[in-house]
């Protein structure tokens, strides 16, 4: 009756235990499991900063006459965990399912019991109550939460429970370990680190079953086996039960679900353990943020369950097309590597693609990128767990910007971390989306001058890029760096998936710019992860930029508008949208150079070339934001047989590019606002496009963080305009951004413009577009708005304040001379 949430899984290879670390696919994230709640409570009592309720005092009304002491043995001391979790000495699957076995039983059990004691209850009707009980050695209490969520089904609300970045900002991440039967599975899970604390880890046996009625039963316990080694730096920790209990309640033509959340755990602490017990009576309280937001978002997808099943009657899950069923309706579910850097995935021709998802085009082993793009993986992951274990200061800026910094030798810029939260219902790979373009980098990251591909490793996203970065004036000269580039992706079957962007210097040969110093990249990395309705991005940078004596001014600017570049991406994002950009990349002879525009006025275009490997029919999935293109967008191929395009059914804004034959000197793909009716309406070469074809099987809605369309705005007469001015003026706005329009941003935070070195593009190695060659010194002499003067590390004048100066010495200076 019950089939599992549907998920991509990861497998692990024991002896492994380091890929923790960075390892968690959308799948695994989205686990059911809670057991990470409770071990937060043991870190927030070591933590070095206050414990932050995470449900204000206010929301609830605790009983008055608990002794939260008659619950426990209050002798728990120490940081080593729990040991009391079950084990197998021959290692056997049939030993972790009878574990499984005893655990659901058990949560049957207790679910029955009579001797509660109610806690707390919270103003929206969730109720908490306590119970004695014992691990088998000492009293450890058990905790029930019980609410009703009125409109969903059982299904609707396990799909919620099993998203756990939708609701918990605790949870890391977790992977499957191994299926252990049709009904059972052995897990790993680790939570987000805080700071002066140790990190904990848990190694769980996890159980669904479903009942004809519709109700869901799930549960978890704690086990020890050879299968997942503990991992250096973590605690392995122990929980005696976590249960979810979904109930279906109906009242005429009214469906509601009784949710039922049991908790059972000895967290040792270096406190007294009723206080843990206190703050681990408020945890039932979770099922508030689950109703909370299936109200204000619904319920998300859920493989095997119709969306209009999970939101209103109630109906049992079906199973995936090639997934097995058993009497207790689960689903079997395959093990998947991951498809990390030069993993077993990229030994393909390509990713393959996940239910309603074209192929995606493999990382390739073979390109010199290669090695450079693994070693910047590792170190980025290196600093990033530096990060979590503390000594890191913090340096927010004026905008409250998160930026952390870690010093480095005398004279050199420190490791640098900023951090930002991105809204708007965008996808990771739309974020993605919004990094990988050239153009949308000019506007949103105030030290970038330009970039320029210098070789492709996929034809797509792996590849060799030359990146100039603006000088100071009149203290640095400009710079660059040649790096390798590349995108790991925790699940390429997924749109919304955890991913990272690395890039490290490389040594290849470019024809250096112009008056340019050459700097030398350690680590550039982005981590960007699904979270909720948003996305969360942090950055982390370490750079030589070859400056012998660096002030201290240079300092703090240079490392300002490093740690402000997520701050900068979102700010972007929240005003345009995402970046328009080919999310989706099949494997072939087409490959894509780069781009350049004037993504501020939504214009913008694409250089394709033939120079890709692979033959046969080639696809690439193109999307868009509502937000830049209100009214439509047209969009023009040149030439146009270089392109089958077609509006892929059931998505929002996505298009499809089935390339044809790239002539000798490339194709081009033109973009710009159209005027029609409403963000989806599409113009190509000049007219409306209702051309349409399907997905791979089970396309839907975008599998990512919930958006709502925007409505459609009355249509405004057209201006008069003909397809040739279109044209004329695009192709400008692209000469304009290609070359030195993209000069004018300024560092975050009202400081010095990076202003660019009067190099030209006439030695840059494989240029974007002639267009580059033809405006860059027209475009130099725009002086941006913000831009200073700076003479010291005290004195400076913003661009106002030169031209009011300037302004009141030529009135003097003419009033002197003609009275």
């Amino acid at each position: 009756m019950l089939s599992t949430v549907g998920q991509l899984q990861t497998s692990w290879a024991p002896g492994q235990p380091s890929s923790f670390a960075g390892s968690t696919s959308a799948a695994t994230a989205t686990r059911p499991s809670l057991a990470i709640d409770l071990l937060h409570a043991s870190q927030l009592e070591r933590s070095s900063r206050p414990i932050e309720p995470e449900y204000a005092r206010s929301t609830y009304e605790e009983e008055g006459d608990i002794d939260y002491s008659d619950y426990y043995d209050d002798d728990d001391a120490g940081e080593r965990g729990d040991s009391a979790a079950p084990s197998s000495s021959d290692g056997s699957d049939a030993t972790y399912v009878a574990t499984a076995e005893r655990c659901m039983s058990k949560l049957k059990e207790i679910h029955l019991a009579t001797d509660w004691k109610r806690a707390l209850k919270h103003k929206t009707g969730v109720t908490v109550y306590i119970k004695k009980d014992s691990d088998g050695k000492k009293k450890v209490p058990v905790y029930k939460g019980e609410g009703i969520i009125p409109g969903y089904s059982p299904q609707a609300v396990f799909a919620v429970v099993g998203t756990r970045k939708l609701w918990d900002e605790w949870y890391d991440q977790g992977n499957l370990v191994e299926n252990l039967n049709d009904s059972t599975s052995l897990t790993y899970m680790s939570m987000k680190g805080i700071t002066g604390s140790t990190t904990r880890d848990l190694c769980l046996v996890e159980k669904a079953e479903g009942t004809s009625e519709g109700a869901i039963y799930f549960c978890s316990t704690s086990v020890e086996t050879p299968k997942v080694p503990k991992v250096s730096g973590r605690v392995r920790a122990n929980i005696a039960l976590n249960g979810w209990i979904l109930e279906p309640l109906k009242e005429g033509d009214k469906f509601s679900t009784k949710v039922t959340y049991l908790l059972q755990v000895n967290v040792k602490t270096f406190v007294p353990a009723v206080f843990t017990t206190r703050y681990l009576a408020r945890r039932p309280l979770c099922i508030t943020k689950i109703a909370a937001y299936l109200e204000k978002n619904g319920a998300p997808p859920m493989a095997g369950v119709d969306p209009a099943e999970a939101d209103g009657a109630i109906a049992a899950p079906r199973s995936r097309p090639g997934s097995i069923r058993s009497k207790s309706g689960r689903s079997v579910r395959s093990k998947r590597s991951m498809s990390g850097l030069g993993g077993a995935a990229a030994a393909g021709a390509g990713a393959v693609a996940g239910a309603g998802l074209i192929a995606h085009v493999a990382h390739s082993d073979d390109h010199k990128s290669s090695g450079e793009i693994s070693s910047a993986k590792d170190k980025f992951q290196s600093l990033e767990d530096d990060y979590q274990g503390g000594g890191w200061t913090n340096a927010t800026d004026q905008k409250g910007t998160k930026i952390y910094i870690k010093k480095g030798k005398e004279g050199a810029l420190p490791a640098i971390r900023g951090e930002a939260q991105i809204g708007g219902g965008v996808t990771t790979e739309q974020v993605l989306a919004t990094i990988n373009s050239f153009a949308a980098r000019r506007l949103w990251d105030p030290r970038t001058f330009r970039v320029t591909l210098a070789e492709s490793g996929n034809g797509f996203e792996q590849a060799i890029l030359l990146e100039e970065i603006k000088g100071i004036f009149p203290h640095m000269e400009a710079r660059y760096q040649v790096v390798a580039h590349g995108v790991d992706r925790q699940d390429p079957n997924s749109e919304n998936s955890e991913l990272n962007v690395v890039s490290r210097s490389i040594d290849h040969k470019v024809d250096a710019p112009a008056k340019s110093v050459k700097a030398k990249l350690d680590i550039s990395g982005w981590n960007i992860s699904p979270d909720g309705d948003d996305v969360s991005v942090y950055h982390i940078v370490k750079t030589d930029l070859a400056e012998k004596n660096i002030s201290p001014f240079l300092y703090k600017l240079i490392s300002s508008a490093i740690g402000t570049s997520p701050r900068m991406l979102k700010e972007f994002i929240d005003q345009h949208g995402y970046a328009p950009y080919f999310v989706r990349w099949g494997e072939g002879a087409a490959q894509l150079t780069g781009d350049a525009g004037d993504l501020a006025n939504g214009k913008n275009t694409y250089f394709i070339s033939g120079d890709g490997k692979g033959e046969g029919e080639q696809k690439a999935w193109f999307q868009w934001s509502d937000k830049m293109y209100e009214r439509g967008i047209s969009v023009r191929v040149e030439p146009s047989d270089a392109a089958d395009v077609a509006k892929v059914s059931g998505r929002d804004r996505t298009l499809e590019f089935t390339w044809g034959s790239i002539p000798k000197d490339g194709a081009k793909v033109f973009v710009e606002p159209a005027d029609e009716n409403g963000a989806d309406d599409v113009m190509l070469n000049g007219d409306l496009l209702d051309k349409t074809v399907d997905g791979p099987a089970g396309t839907g809605a975008a599998a990512g963080a919930p958006r709502q369309k925007k409505p459609k705005k009355e249509k405004k007469p057209k201006k008069p305009s003909s397809d040739e001015d279109s044209s004329n003026d695009n192709e400008k706005a692209v000469a304009a951004a290609a070359g030195g329009a993209a000069a004018g941003g300024a560092a975050a935070g009202g400081l010095a413009a990076m202003l660019p070195s009067k190099q030209t593009a006439k030695n840059v190695t494989a240029p974007i577009t002639p267009g580059t060659l033809q405006t860059t010194e027209e475009g130099k002499k725009k002086l941006p708005d913000d831009a200073m003067l700076i003479l010291s590390d005290q004195l400076y004048f913003t661009k106002q304040q030169v031209v009011a100066v300037t302004v009141l010495i030529s009135v003097v200076y003419a009033v002197a001379k003609f009275t």
